[in-house]
């Protein structure tokens, strides 16, 4: 547990900014306020709790199974965009993971990114990048990015694509601002993306591994993975940061 002084530490450091902070205090992490002697944002006890997804689990999706074998229901339904969908860890409200991705998304902690996008080389996802040609990534409407200021997908799509030396192809636009899909049910989410997504540029490669940072029902990546397969992937794969518990 941490005591008063670093919860106080805490919240100044994610109203100020924790690039910012770094200029005059040594580097900390971000989620426990334990101090760092390399220039980073989180731990390794920290990234070590993050409950990674292990077998057994979906064949398709990815979503953890209760025994091993076989898809899970909605998948069974074969109706999926995408070929194969890998998350890194579990994303549980108030804990480590869930908390750094909040804080890279909604708090505009981007230097956040520098520790979670290696996350994606590790694991189920990692597994999914020997197989594809190329990188790409969830769009933001005009709207949202220019209330956010960046979209969290892109960054960690450009971090993985330097750590992997992976192609990155900017290819999927949305054409309009939706609903937030955390509010909506599943039904609602599948209305709520169908055509909001489009391509300017066709893609040569036939292997296109999509990222994003949770995955929930996957309405969101199996749009953008239709679209993807019409701007000329033959296969389109997904890696997230996280798949929503229990999701």
């Amino acid at each position: 547990m941490v005591n008063f002084l670093e919860k106080a530490s805490r919240k100044f450091a994610r109203r100020v900014g924790y690039s910012i902070l770094d200029i005059f205090y040594p580097p900390h992490c971000y989620l426990c306020g334990k101090g760092l002697a390399t220039h980073r944002y989180i731990c390794e006890s920290c990234l070590d709790s993050f409950e990674r997804i292990t077998d057994p689990i979906c064949e398709k999706c990815g979503k953890p199974a209760p025994e091993s074998g076989g898809v899970c229901s909605e998948c069974a339904k074969g109706d999926r965009e995408f070929f194969l969908a890998r998350s890194f860890g579990l994303y549980r409200p108030g804990k480590g993971l869930a908390e750094a991705i909040a804080g890279l998304k909604y708090e505009g902690e981007k230097a956040l990114s520098k520790d979670l996008a290696p996350l994606l080389d590790k694991g189920k996802t990692g597994e999914l990048l020997e197989d594809v040609d190329a990188l790409t990534f969830v769009p933001l409407s005009r709207k949202k990015l220019r209330d956010r200021k960046f979209n969290q997908a892109e960054l960690l799509a450009r971090k993985v694509s330097q750590i992997t030396e992976i192609s990155l192809v900017q290819t999927l636009v949305k054409l309009e601002a939706t609903r937030p899909q955390a509010e909506l049910s599943r039904e609602e989410r599948l209305e709520n993306v169908r055509g909001s997504f489009d391509y300017d540029e066709t893609i040569d490669h036939d292997r296109v591994l999509l990222i994003d940072d949770v995955f929930t029902t996957g309405s969101t990546v199996d749009e953008c993975s239709r679209v993807l397969k019409d701007a000329g992937a033959e296969r389109v794969y997904v890696a997230t940061l996280a798949r929503s518990y229990p999701g």
